[in-house]
């Protein structure tokens, strides 16, 4: 059982530097064919490009190696990169952007300590820890500025955070948390995550804009896991049953929670939701293979790979449908795509 929640933890908080490849994890029922189309793309001097959040208008965040450090991007709709790092990084991983342009991720520092940031879509980077912290992973920007992500204390316990665009940062955990992660923040401010129990035990929450708590499981589940929220607050995210099997679930706002898998799946793994209720994740097939899929309001599902690719690994689905992520090709080499419905 610690085995099993040691591994679930790690999926679950996002560890980044080991996270170029973001953990295993697809699909049901499925759907026709479409006309989706695949766009490849590496910043210059990229020798691994690591896919992060998509903005809804189609600005995409990320990292990538140069061959010496993670550096974080932007790739603009027209195909042209913006790179930058934080001031004293080592290295620099940029998870969520928002509407406006505007950047979160962390950076390492030259005493191997983790901070977080915010890049402004001019260019300007204010760091930031929360009180007590010794590692901070800031994941989603909302299009207010709200930023949310977990950090760690010297004890090793994790914690909640919201950072308001004007620097105040609120830390929280739910009642009986032994460690907090925070994953996803919507435009009102409402956050979800999981939090572990003393039993070993992961379960789901969120956090209204003013604080209050509510939590909830999947039934029959050893562990619940929520990665994303949209504006409606509909939440996804997966859980693993009794067996230590992974499936996806979708949780409505009134409580309705949906569970499912690609046909094939032995791994379902929920990655981002849009204001449509389009969720994106990713799969593993009984050769260990990883897969994308697309979910729809309905439940129907397709699979996707982009050309040539060994793992496809999702990273964020705007309004329009259009995904970002990465994938390794046959040469072990990771790139980023887009995936245009």
């Amino acid at each position: 059982m610690r085995e099993q929640a040691t591994l679930i933890r790690r999926i679950f908080s996002r560890d980044t530097a080991p996270s170029l490849i973001t953990a295993l994890l697809l699909m049901g029922s499925s759907i026709p064919a479409d006309a989706e189309t695949f766009t490849t793309f590496d910043p210059p001097g990229s020798e691994a490009t690591l896919g992060g959040s998509i903005s809804e208008a189609g600005l995409i965040s990320g990292s990538y190696y140069d061959g010496s450090i993670f550096r974080g991007y932007i790739r603009a709709v027209d195909g042209s990169f913006t790179t930058f790092d934080a001031n004293g990084s080592i290295d620099t991983f940029a998870f969520g952007i928002n509407a406006k342009g505007a950047v979160t991720g962390q950076y390492e520092d030259s005493n191997f300590l983790w901070h977080g940031y915010v890049r402004s879509s001019g260019g300007k980077i204010k760091t930031f820890d929360p009180s007590g912290s010794i590692r901070t992973e800031p994941l989603i920007i909302n299009d207010k500025g709200e930023v949310t992500g977990t950090y760690e204390e010297s004890n090793s316990r994790q914690h909640g955070f919201v950072r308001t665009a004007d620097g105040m940062i609120t830390t929280f955990d739910p009642s009986g948390s032994q460690s907090t992660y925070a994953n996803c923040i919507n435009r009102a401010g409402a956050v979800t995550g999981g939090y572990e129990t003393s039993d070993l035990h992961f379960h789901g929450y969120i956090r209204a804009p003013d604080g209050a708590m509510m939590t909830f499981d999947v039934s029959g589940a050893v562990h619940t896991l929520p990665q994303t929220i949209n504006n409606s607050g509909t939440v996804a995210g997966f859980w693993d049953d009794s067996n230590f099997e992974v499936h996806g679930f979708v949780r409505t706002s009134d409580g309705t929670i949906t569970t499912f898998d690609p046909k094939g799946s032995t791994y379902t793994a929920s990655d981002s939701i849009n204001a449509r209720g389009l969720i994106d994740g990713n799969w593993a097939d009984r050769n260990n293979a990883v897969h994308g899929f697309v979910r729809t309001v309905g439940g129907k599902i397709k699979a996707f790979d982009p050309p040539g690719s060994t793992y496809t690994y999702g990273g964020g689905i705007n309004r329009t449908g259009t995904i970002a992520g990465s994938y390794f090709d046959g040469n072990s080499v990771e790139h980023g795509y887009i995936r245009t419905p």
